[in-house]
């Protein structure tokens, strides 16, 4: 389970931004189709990172954040609730 949140949030970064870039091909204003095709990239490398990231978390054995709660306290029933 380990690297597995990051790189889903990757998979909808890349979508998100194939969808960005299908509407700024509808589009037919110059300065908006640039805007688009800058969060596209920006999208893509978020998404890198992400990927780059899960990996990282995957090999090392470092628990990922999700909502700034660890799987592995989680796990272990170490939860304080307040």
């Amino acid at each position: 389970m380990q690297g597995l949140i990051p790189v889903m949030k990757a998979l909808f970064m890349v979508v998100t931004s194939f969808f960005v870039l299908f509407c700024v091909t509808k589009t037919e204003s110059k300065g908006l189709k640039q805007f688009g095709r800058i969060i596209a990239f920006t999208l893509w490398i978020i998404a890198a990172y992400l990927i780059i990231l899960g990996l990282y978390a995957r090999i090392t054995g470092i628990p990922c954040k999700h909502g700034g709660l660890s799987f592995r306290k989680m796990h272990h029933g170490k939860m304080i609730h307040r």
